[in-house]
């Protein structure tokens, strides 16, 4: 995002360059104002404000959602004995999407979440099953 706070390491001339963005406001031509808007700048700190407490918010809902679903996923395990659950089971279809998502995200995804998968010996791929008599 484009909200660069004085004491973000290693951007501080950003940060001074900003703040000072934000103090000539009426005074810059309309065309550097579109561009700034064009990127998401954000002109007042109230704003800013505002976006991290929303931002926080986010962050802690899917903190809870995907906490939820890992909590669904052991406990299909407890019932099923491993953690494969079809994509075509009526009643696990959103556990089952989620945990595609989770395939899909998993060299970007959070070291404390994928510490968690690989706990429980969570496969990260899925390959297809060889016949044994090949």
């Amino acid at each position: 995002n484009c909200n660069v706070h004085k004491n973000c390491n290693g951007f501080e001339a950003l940060a001074s360059w900003v703040s000072k963005q934000r103090w000539k406001i009426r005074s810059m031509p309309p065309s550097r104002k579109e561009k700034l808007n064009a990127i998401g700048f954000i002109w007042s700190l109230q704003d800013t404000a505002r976006i991290n407490y929303d931002q926080t918010q986010n962050h802690k809902k899917w903190n809870q959602l995907w906490n939820q679903r890992f909590q669904e996923l052991l406990a299909y395990g407890s019932e099923n004995g491993n953690y494969n659950v079809s994509r075509l089971s009526p009643t696990h279809r959103s556990l089952a999407t989620w945990i595609d998502e989770q395939r899909r995200k998993e060299h970007k995804m959070v070291e404390c979440r994928k510490e968690k998968l690989d706990e429980i010996n969570f496969r990260w791929s899925i390959g297809k099953k060889r016949n044994s008599e090949n």
